[in-house]
């Protein structure tokens, strides 16, 4: 099944790890389905796609959905994203 998805921010860490960012003000059934396909869909198919070099095959979701905590909620997803892309 083909999606068409355009998430909110790209933000490439340290080189190897690429963080798709997410802003989210209200969960709704097509937030939670994004959510679901690129963590559970097209993150996992990219990764193993072994013909990209491995910079593009490291990915990592991440979502601020409180405007009072973005810095501390962008920081989770990035120590988040680092840690994943270090195993």
């Amino acid at each position: 099944m083909w999606r068409r998805y355009e998430p909110d921010f790209v933000a490439v860490l340290d080189g190897s790890v690429n963080l798709i960012v997410e802003c989210k003000g209200a969960w709704d059934d097509k937030a939670l389905a994004a959510r679901e396909w690129a963590e559970n869909h097209w993150i996992p198919c990219v990764a193993g796609t072994v013909e990209l070099p491995d910079e593009l095959r490291r990915w990592h979701y991440g979502v601020i959905d409180d405007s009072n905590s973005v810095r501390f909620h962008l920081d989770l997803a990035i120590k988040a994203a680092l840690e994943q892309g270090a195993t």
